[in-house]
Order: structure tokens, then C-alpha cells, then sequence
């Protein structure tokens, strides 16, 4: 729930964002056309003040089945690698170690987006129109994508987003250990 009101809350922002940095060719475009007032005040002068939260509700519709998935996915990799015996001879005692961790947390976050990436696509397109309304909703985007790309055109983008959930990770485990004295914290379920 904490989700969805946090992903209600700061799409207007988000969406300003996107739209003002979609189309930019050049960095020096960039550097130049950088304001978040004037991007906002144009999409609600060309599109309505609904079009900030333009591809909201797959937003709100891609977070829980990513979250659960990921909890759930999460909890059997660090099943696996706990029950490992070639794993636990290597590391010693596999539960403390950081390195499970995170590749359990990792691998989770890549099981999570692998079944969920579709919608995560579908958003970022119905959120990415401008003036011509090419998709007219999420089913409707789901099905062009499939007819017009073929169904691996849902998954366009997969491997940038594994790489940057296992970086974005790295860095949760590593500010986590930190936390913590540099042992990694342990939830048990």
C-alpha cells in the first residue's frame, strides 16, 4: 500500500521529468532546455494537469506482483544457497555471508523484473506519448507491442534493467552492511 500511495504521490514529477528529457538530442539541449516549471506548465497547457499521471495505473498494477515475487524469490535463492553444501563448505557459514546476499538479492530483482517487465514497458510508453496517442490504454498497448514487435518486443530493454537491479543491489547490500556493523541483516520468514 506504502507503494502505491508513494507512486501516486510523485508521478506528476516523475512524468515532468520524463517528458522533459524524452526528445533531447544533445547534451547542450539538455544544459538549455533544463526547467522543470516550464515542462510541467506545457503539459498542462498542450495535454490537461491527468497527463502527469499518464501510465500511472500500470504503475500502481506492475508493483505488486513485482513485489511479491521478488520477497518470494528472494527467500528461495538464500533457501538455496543456505542448503548448498558445496556453497556452505566454500564460505563457511552461508547465512552471514554478504556475498549471498547479494547475489540472492540480485538474482531476485532479475526473477521479479523478468516476469513483470512487460507492464514495466507498457508504462514507460503510454507515459513517453506526447501529442499522437499511439496505445490507447494498457491492453491495448500489450497487444500492439505483441502484434506490430512479436511477443519478445515486451521484453525490449530486459537486460539494461537486469544490469542496473543488480548494481542498484550491490549498493543496497553494501549501505545495508553498513548499517549494521558490515554484517548483512538476516530476515527470517
Amino acid at each position: 500500500m506504502a507503494t502505491v500511495v508513494e507512486k501516486n504521490t510523485v508521478s506528476m514529477l516523475k512524468q515532468s521529468v520524463v517528458v522533459m528529457l524524452q526528445g533531447m538530442q544533445s547534451e547542450a539541449d539538455v544544459l538549455s532546455k533544463l526547467s522543470l516549471w516550464r515542462e510541467a506548465s506545457r503539459i498542462v497547457n498542450e495535454e490537461g494537469v491527468r497527463a502527469f499521471w499518464k501510465g500511472n495505473m500500470v504503475t500502481v498494477a506492475h508493483r505488486l506482483p513485482y513485489s511479491v515475487l521478488n520477497f518470494y524469490a528472494y527467500e528461495k535463492y538464500n533457501k538455496f544457497f543456505y542448503s548448498n553444501p558445496i556453497l556452505q563448505s566454500y564460505l563457511g557459514n552461508a547465512s552471514s555471508s554478504s556475498f549471498v546476499h547479494f547475489v540472492s538479492g540480485g538474482l531476485a530483482g532479475i526473477t521479479a523484473a523478468s516476469a513483470t517487465y512487460p507492464l514495466d514497458l507498457v508504462r514507460t510508453r503510454l507515459a513517453a506519448q506526447r501529442n499522437t496517442m499511439y496505445y490507447q490504454g494498457i491492453g491495448h498497448a500489450l497487444r500492439t507491442i505483441c502484434r506490430e514487435e512479436g511477443f519478445l518486443g515486451l521484453y525490449k530493454g530486459l537486460g539494461a534493467t537486469s544490469w542496473l537491479l543488480t548494481a542498484w543491489w550491490y549498493v543496497f547490500s553494501l549501505i545495508q552492511g553498513v548499517g549494521t556493523g558490515g554484517r548483512a541483516r538476516v530476515y527470517n520468514t
